[in-house]
């Protein structure tokens, strides 16, 4: 099978998202954008175009794509479009003449390339949406295991395995809400011309018997037809205006939309590695699996590995599609030609690549709830100073005050071998009289300091992830 030729293919993307971006894919749907402009100029009436060229045009389509022929043709024209051309017109010789009828090379690279934006968001929109899926029942699965919370990776106030994994479903959410977004929104070029104007095409429909008026509105009722035969919706399926190409600020949009992707999962991988240097979260380890040549007992999380490096590629990308847009030179500069033939494939084959490696480290994640208890334990009398500053504030404390004398006791007990952090605050004066055991030692989510955690997660599962669910029973059917 022909496939986009990458390094990133071997060991991450789909099998599907290197066919979307393949070379033959490509040229799959010059041919068929070639075709549908013609059928649209024939059913205007445009003279030149006769039944017979669309029928011949029609049984082309069915040819295979002779690609070293138009690697021929390309070595001496030096054009791949018109290389292209060509090798199309081989097939449907009475036709060859009509081929490309008043159309720019972006007519053909442009729409082209916004279809296969439009796969590619469509596979990448499912797979984020499953993923969310899996990691919020992985979140419901956990929602009351408390561990220690980790500000600036050092110990905070306690969370909840659950809690934690909602919140990383939860930025990937944020994350599909704009691809969803960019996706509704996405353009075709349409019907343009060399710097958009449609001046060729208006000179096509010129004729003694049309009006000027009668002329423009043929244009774009052309510029509307191909748009539709591609399934966008006429008018609002096409941009309005744009130069030689469509406007590259809307490949920088998405492609920041792609990046984010890459932002999020190497955060959610981030965390997982420093959880497995801490015991309490473990990739899937096979049976034969080797961690180290050196270090025969060593578990590296190497998906989560992976992910951080693909993530490092992708993440640029947004900034060099924002170059892109930047210097477009007018009506057009072509070297933004080969910066897009790097960008576009690499950018949506990464993001795939990160997500179904993502799916791999939760289907296999492992929750090693001895080490997160014992870790928590280790810290939870320091963790309790809040709930104990809480505490006084409420029996008439100075807040200001009292913070400092606990962190001074805080301070005494870290050096101590057998530090007892709560005794030694109930003897402040603030606590005379008060049962500071008794208060502080309450029912156990009261003593694990989890807050509302369990609730938010049984909350995000009811506004995010049951939705989705919903919606992909509903497209599965």
């Amino acid at each position: 099978m022909d496939t986009y030729q990458s390094p990133l293919i071997t060991r991450s993307a789909s099998a599907h998202m290197a066919r979307i971006w393949s070379q033959n894919h490509k040229f799959e749907l010059w041919r068929k954008l070639w075709y549908e402009l013609a059928k649209a100029q024939y059913g205007l009436e445009l003279p030149p175009i006769t039944v017979e060229h669309l029928a011949a045009l029609e049984k082309a389509l069915e040819e295979p794509i002779d690609l070293e022929l138009a690697a021929e043709f390309e070595k001496e024209m030096h054009h791949d479009v018109m290389a292209h051309i060509a090798e199309f017109g081989t097939h449907a010789p009475i036709a060859k003449g009509i081929i490309h009828l008043g159309a720019t090379s972006q007519f053909v690279v442009d729409n082209a390339d916004t279809l296969r934006i439009r796969e590619s968001l469509n596979l990448i929109i499912s797979k984020l949406t499953n993923l969310i899926i899996k990691i919020g029942d992985f979140a419901q699965q956990h929602k009351a295991i408390a561990t220690l919370g980790l500000t600036h990776f050092q110990p905070a106030q306690p969370t909840t395995v659950g809690k934690r994994a909602a919140s990383w479903a939860y930025d990937l959410h944020l994350v599909l809400e704009q691809l969803i977004h960019n996706h509704k929104h996405l353009r075709m070029r349409g019907v343009k011309g060399a710097t958009g104007t449609q001046a060729s095409f208006l000179e096509l429909f010129d004729s003694p018997d049309t009006t000027r008026d009668q002329a423009t509105m043929k244009v774009r009722i052309l510029d509307e037809m191909v748009t539709r035969a591609f399934g966008f919706q006429g008018s609002k399926g096409h941009y309005h205006i744009t130069g030689q190409t469509y406007p590259r600020i809307s490949d920088a949009i998405i492609t920041s939309s792609l990046a984010a992707i890459g932002a999020v999962c190497q955060k959610i991988a981030t965390d997982i590695r420093l959880l497995a240097g801490k015991k309490e979260l473990m990739e899937g380890f096979d049976s034969k699996q080797v961690g180290s040549s050196a270090m025969p007992y060593k578990k590296n999380p190497l998906y989560c590995e992976r992910i951080c490096g693909l993530a490092k590629f992708l993440i640029p990308m947004a900034s060099t599609s924002m170059t892109v847009a930047a210097e477009q030179w007018l009506e057009r500069s072509l070297d933004d030609s080969s910066a897009r033939r790097l960008l576009l494939p690499e950018s949506y084959l990464t993001a795939d690549g990160i997500i179904d490696t993502m799916h791999r480290v939760f289907d296999g994640l492992v929750v090693n709830e001895v080490a997160i208890s014992s870790n928590l334990s280790h810290e939870i009398e320091f963790l309790m100073t809040e709930k104990v500053l809480m505490i006084g504030v409420k029996h008439g404390a100075n807040r200001q005050e009292l913070h400092e004398k606990i962190k001074q006791c805080t301070l005494k007990c870290r050096e101590k071998l057998n530090p007892s952090l709560l005794y030694d605050v109930s003897l402040l004066p603030e606590f005379e009289g008060i049962d500071l055991g008794a208060e502080v030692m309450g029912p156990a989510s009261d003593f694990h300091l989890i807050g509302l955690a369990v609730e938010q997660v049984d909350h995000f599962i009811e506004s995010i992830i049951a939705p989705l669910k919903a919606q992909q029973t509903e497209s599965d059917h």
